[in-house]
């Protein structure tokens, strides 16, 4: 059995699984305290023994170790700044790569405690319980006034501590405590051929209420659950302990203001036994609330009570529910939310004895619920949601002191992200019979949306497009494709946006940055007129009219030996939706023989090269103006429109006469003859 004191201790750290010591070499403080067992270089090299190298005689005082012997060959801090060893070669060492412990838990390989209560000059016992027990490894129970100035002393003070194993556990106990002299910082030091452990106790307080005259009482339960036994330890002050009868001893129980005595019957509710540490051990069998109170020894009207303990039976909450919870496309009963969005997680539980602790947990992080309404069932916690929330489990969790272990109730997260949408044109001129590309891609969002291109605020119809979707398993997010097929006249230079929607979106849509698209596109239909002109000299020339062409097109007459002669003019005339209508005459000069010949006009496009667009007329020659009065289909309709209307005209200016000179006669036919004739004779005179 080892049985030296180390003075300055670092350590290696052990962790401790199913019985198998795997160590993990560190130091903690500097390179000086290291006193591990690592006998390998950072190559895995073994090391040398330090009394073996005959190159260099180490003294003890080098070490931390007891001797030069007990160092055998661990890496060590000698001479240097870093911890190092010699190798088999005499002249050759190797640094062993040890490094700095980050986290001090990592030493910690069982439960150690001081069992409660530590009164003033009464026993007080440290517990050790190992994680895995070996029973060849040793233990030491050391101390300090103060870890930070002090060394630690292993086997403190022989006479005041006894030391045993019970069942794998490892007790200490202190004897007769005393205030100062025994309220030290303690650990032990736990270890074998293949680990070390150092676990910390922390420092011993001591209470002295036991100073009272009657004594200390103390709850020896951690939780006062329903139906189960509770225990008060009554621990007698001296003066009770030295004179037993002279003291009337009595447990008491203070109710709202109101003190009884419990009366001790055996095999009954309260039993009271007596260990061989005189302790006195009260039993309240199968507690219930009628039970609760506040209880304490009564020693007599000199001495008075002890200290009281309060028993309240501790009532667990009711189960935890989630409240607020949506269906939504692929998540039933879900918390739903908006990427970066700040929601309020509502959790319901009612009852159980105060405090009670309402915790809602999303992956690794927790936050604190807080009451939300005035009976204090409902419990909120505020919770910024991220896009690496989604399908996450979020749990409440409800808590209290009735309970061993929390009541769990869980949910799943649903992270609404809506689109990004793009709109993809490949040109921002297209070309009517050309393939479209105009892509809308509405892309990472979730869940998925309804995609449609507007044009100018009108929705294109789906019979226009192709629509796909693409789901990605991994980030569990959307992408939805539209491509639009055919393009129509009408939209030529508006503007066309992507657009998204759904009802779970915060905005109405989600809708890209418009693109104006300029549209190229073919007349729709040409027409050949054949005309005279209405005075003479009377000419012949012809009309031929582009209707409905972005740009406007340009006409070419075609005649096998007809004389085409000057152009008289040519309009372009703007119509809706950007579109020309283009109206070319010219000249025609033609003889007799030029009777019943063909005149073509053909529309020429630069963007439509195999353009087959044309109209074509006969000549017809009039021989005499009687002739070309008929023609009124080639021009000379003007011209008898005007003798028809002249003709017209004098057929009513004579009727009107006619009814004037009727009505005179009948109301002047008592005038004197002589002045009818006059009238007659004017009226001939005008006709004539």
């Amino acid at each position: 059995m080892i049985s030296k004191t180390y003075f300055f201790f670092d350590f290696f750290s052990t962790i401790l699984v199913t019985g198998t010591s795997v160590v993990i070499d560190c130091y903690s403080t500097t390179v000086d305290n290291y006193i591990g067992h690592q006998q390998t270089t950072r190559d895995g090299i073994p090391c040398r023994r330090w009394d073996s190298n005959v190159l260099q005689v180490y003294k003890n005082e080098q070490f931390r170790d007891a001797t030069v012997s007990d160092a055998a060959n661990f890496c060590r801090n000698v001479g240097k700044n870093y911890i190092w060893c010699w190798t088999s070669n005499r002249s050759d060492w190797d640094i062993c790569g040890i490094d700095k412990c980050d986290n001090n838990g990592i030493n910690k390989c069982g439960n150690l405690k001081i069992e409660q209560p530590a009164l003033l000059r009464r026993n007080v016992t440290f517990t050790f319980t190992p994680d895995a027990h070996d029973p060849d490894a040793i233990l030491e129970w050391q101390r300090t006034a103060d870890a930070k100035r002090y060394p630690w002393y292993t086997r403190p003070l022989t006479y005041k501590f006894t030391q045993y194993n019970e069942n794998g556990t490892y007790y200490m106990v202190l004897t007769n405590s005393l205030l100062k002299v025994d309220e030290v910082y303690y650990r032990i030091h736990y270890y074998n051929e293949s680990m070390h452990c150092w676990m910390e106790a922390g420092k011993l307080e001591i209470d002295d209420r036991q100073n009272n005259s009657c004594g200390y009482v103390y709850l020896r339960n951690d939780r006062v659950l329903e139906g189960e036994n509770v225990y008060l330890e009554y621990y007698p002050s001296k003066d009770v302990m030295e004179n037993p009868d002279n003291f009337k001893r009595t447990w008491a129980r203070s109710r709202n203001g109101y003190t009884s005595y419990i009366k001790l019957l055996e095999n009954d509710i309260y039993i009271e036994n007596k260990n061989e540490n005189g302790i006195y051990i009260l039993t309240i069998s199968m507690v219930n609330s009628r039970m609760n109170g506040r209880y304490g020894v009564y020693c007599g009207r000199e001495t008075g009570y002890t200290n009281n303990v309060s028993v309240v039976v501790q009532v667990p909450p009711s189960a935890p529910e989630f409240v607020g919870l949506q269906d939504i496309d692929e998540c039933k009963k879900c918390i739903v939310g908006s990427d970066k969005e700040n929601i309020q997680v509502h959790c319901k539980t009612s009852g159980g004895t105060p405090p009670v602790d309402v915790t809602v947990t999303v992956g690794d992080k927790s936050f604190q619920a807080m009451h939300h309404d005035v009976d204090r069932s409902f419990y909120k916690a505020f919770i910024t949601l991220t896009d690496s929330y989604h399908n996450a489990t979020i749990t409440c969790s409800v808590m209290n002191d009735a309970l061993s272990s929390p009541l769990l109730t869980t949910a799943q997260v649903y992270v609404i992200k809506p689109p990004t949408n793009v709109l993809l044109v490949a040109s921002s001129d297209l070309k009517e019979g050309s393939p479209v590309h105009i892509l809308c891609l509405s892309q990472s969002s979730r869940p998925s949306p309804m995609v449609y291109l507007n044009v100018s605020g009108i929705k294109v119809s789906s019979a226009d497009v192709d629509t796909s979707t693409t789901f990605d398993q991994v980030t569990s997010l959307y992408s939805n494709f539209i491509t639009l097929t055919a393009f129509k006249r009408e939209w030529h230079g508006k503007n066309i946006v992507c657009c998204s929607f759904n009802k779970w979106y915060n905005a109405p849509s989600y809708c890209s940055q418009p693109k104006q698209v300029n549209f190229v596109f073919p007349p729709s239909d040409i027409k050949l007129e054949i005309k005279f002109d209405s005075v003479d000299p009377l000419h012949m020339y012809a009309v031929c009219t582009l209707n409905n062409s972005n740009p406007a097109c340009t006409a070419n007459f075609l005649a096998a030996s007809i004389s085409i002669g000057s152009e008289r003019n040519s309009i372009n005339m703007s119509l809706p939706h950007g579109a020309w209508k283009t109206e070319y005459v010219v000249n025609l000069n033609v003889s007799k023989e030029d009777n019943g010949k063909d005149v073509t006009c053909a529309a020429e496009c630069a963007d439509f090269q195999d353009l087959e667009l044309r109209d074509t007329k006969k000549i017809k020659l009039p021989w005499n103006k009687k002739q070309m009065s008929e023609m009124s289909d080639e021009g000379n309709g003007t011209l008898i429109g005007i003798i028809v209307g002249i003709c017209s005209a004098l057929v009513v200016i004579v009727v009107v006469i006619v009814v004037v000179i009727k009505k005179t006669r009948d109301n002047d036919q008592d005038q004197p003859s002589q002045e009818r004739n006059s009238l007659r004779q004017r009226f001939v005179y005008f006709t004539i």
